[in-house]
């Protein structure tokens, strides 16, 4: 029983750290390029940034994201209503048309 533990252990501690290499390697190559990610859950409403976004837009790096209220003022005017459009079809469960 102890190696069956100590087996799944080892393997979660081995996917752990390729986890944690390739959130390195994304760092590095949103800094590379200059580019930033940052995702919107349609169903809890939360919104997450990488440390690159946070410098492109001068805002000190937190754990805690700009709303979604506060991202979509960084979106230009024109581009705002169709990005929210495919937010709310996404939160009525609808894939948006690509």
């Amino acid at each position: 029983m102890k190696k069956i533990t100590k087996g799944k252990k080892s393997d979660l501690n081995t996917l752990e750290s390729k986890l944690l290499e390739y959130a390195k390697r994304l760092e590095e190559a949103e800094k590379t390029a200059g580019l930033g990610s940052w995702e919107f859950d349609c169903i809890s409403g939360k919104t997450w940034w990488s440390n690159q976004m946070f410098l492109m837009f001068g805002i000190e790096i937190s754990e805690n994201a700009p709303t979604l209220a506060e991202n979509l003022e960084r979106i230009h005017p024109e581009d705002r209503p169709g990005l929210i459009e495919v937010f709310q079809l996404m939160s009525d469960g609808v894939l948006p048309p690509v």
